[in-house]
């Protein structure tokens, strides 16, 4: 089956927990499927919270069979947090799922099930939604983001932005072989890093059309837009798929 991998460090819990219930419900959809495969398992990375009300949320999830939490002795990033997690997750296929956002019902039968039949996929994104706060406080579905099917190296060279990192399911032997997330690229895109190493090592990276994902967009958010910095370092990255 697949473990669900979600770092967090600081968020309204209401939110953290809207992003847990679509995962659970998801979860749901794809056991029922296929009853004859072993339990899903969420892991949560607390990547050195100190917010209380969370660090109790995360004390009665642990009880839960489906979870497991792992802590970080200090808050390290999200490229250290998500290594972490993933030498815990139990299963190969591991599903990203940012903690404020929401899973769309469907998402984690259509991942897993095409990595099943197409063994050679290492990487499996979908596109996804903009989740957008309305005038009047509300939260709605917003603008449509979709990449292409089959990420080349043509593709990698042209474009920052291919794949929806909170989408992807991806194969946990893959991501070890290839040394993981680079835990020294906090406050950069871990995640443009490690697709255009995987397109370097000849490693398959698709995405699905359909959207199951709203992402969560709001002031201050690391979606929000790059800094020079990581303008500079996305261009250097890139230039590496030349070599």
């Amino acid at each position: 089956m697949i473990s669900v991998l979600v770092p967090v460090h600081r968020l309204p819990l209401a939110w953290f927990n809207q992003c847990l219930a679509s995962i659970e419900y998801d979860l749901a959809l794809l056991e029922n499927a296929h009853p004859d495969q072993p339990p899903a398992e969420i892991v949560i990375v607390n990547d050195g919270s100190d917010q209380t009300d969370l660090l109790n949320y995360l004390e009665g999830r642990s009880k839960q069979p489906r979870y497991r939490v792992v802590h970080s002795a200090s808050n390290v990033g999200i490229p250290a947090a998500l290594n972490l997690g993933i030498e815990a997750c139990r299963h190969e296929l591991i599903a990203r799922v940012d903690s404020d956002d929401i899973t769309l019902p469907g998402r984690f039968l259509a991942q897993w099930e095409l990595m099943q039949t197409t063994p050679s996929i290492d990487v499996l994104g979908t596109a996804l939604n903009y989740y957008m706060q309305q005038p009047g406080g509300a939260w709605a579905a917003g603008q449509l983001v979709r990449h292409p099917d089959v990420i080349t190296r043509e593709i990698g060279l042209r474009s920052r932005w291919f794949m929806n990192h909170g989408t992807v399911m991806y194969r946990k032997s893959v991501l070890t072989a290839v040394g993981m997330y680079d835990a020294g690229l906090r406050g950069y895109s871990e995640d443009f890093e490690l697709w255009i190493r995987l397109l370097r090592h000849g490693r398959v990276l698709w995405n699905l059309p359909s959207s199951y994902y709203l992402l969560r967009i709001r002031t201050g958010s690391a979606s929000q837009g790059f800094n020079a910095a990581n303008d500079a370092f996305l261009r250097t990255t890139q230039a590496t798929l030349r070599e």
